[in-house]
């Protein structure tokens, strides 16, 4: 049975995202409609390869993208090689993978939440508080859910200015002040 959601974005140990899911064709000319976070949109309408993972197949296949815009809160792609609504039908249900360093730079200060999942968080201080396990888009900011363990309580944090002290990529580390009342 084909997946009905998008997956989380995990990183693979060669560097692909999982990012997206193949919801189903689109048109006739072989189109595909996928569905992808929104805060990863804009990034992959500049993509111009992707990596396709059917259900229970550990291979992906790469594909050259042709054209790509966006189609209300999906994006529709052309891939080389599916030149028909049948080509399009056989990629249902298949996980869109990228190449993390496909992805175009954010400004400095901003990241990705693929960047940002599995970061330890520490206080100014050095106290522990857990690691992040999601990124929330509220539209204002972004919200880091923070847990000590997969199913103990979670802490959110606004990604603001004043609480989020910094974010060291390379030693996975964001050092934080708690606002009061958290």
């Amino acid at each position: 049975m084909p997946r009905t959601r998008a997956p989380d974005y995990k990183v693979t140990a060669d560097g692909l995202i999982e990012i997206g899911l193949v919801t189903r064709p689109h048109g006739i000319a072989g189109e595909i409609r996928a569905q992808v976070p929104p805060e990863y949109l804009t990034a992959l309408l500049s993509v111009r390869r992707v990596y396709l993972a059917l259900d229970g197949q550990s291979a992906r296949r790469a594909f050259k993208v042709e054209a790509r815009r966006p189609h209300q809160d999906v994006i529709l792609y052309k891939l080389e090689g599916v030149a028909t609504r049948n080509d399009a039908e056989l990629l249902r249900g298949a996980i869109l993978l990228v190449r993390a360093k496909d992805l175009p730079a954010l400004e400095s200060g901003r990241y990705y939440p693929h960047e940002l999942i599995g970061l330890r968080v520490v206080t100014s201080d050095g106290a522990p508080l857990g690691e992040i396990y999601e990124v929330l888009a509220t539209g204002a900011n972004d919200v880091y859910v923070v847990k000590e363990a997969p199913d103990a309580k979670e802490t959110l944090l606004p990604a603001i200015e004043g609480v989020v002290q910094s974010v060291d990529l390379l030693n996975r580390v964001v050092t934080v002040t708690v606002p009061q009342g958290l």
